[in-house]
């Protein structure tokens, strides 16, 4: 295992100036999924 510096590098994240950035999104999509009636609980 690394270190978490080593993992976030590997992951595509960046630190500059005391920020970390995200590596960019390459594209998103929405998916709908049907669910049992038990699962939608308020």
């Amino acid at each position: 295992m690394g270190t978490l510096d080593q993992i976030l590098k590997e992951a595509g994240y960046l630190k500059r100036q005391s920020r970390m950035l995200g590596p960019r999104l390459i594209s998103t999509g929405q998916v709908s999924l049907a669910l049992p009636l038990e699962h939608a609980k308020a």
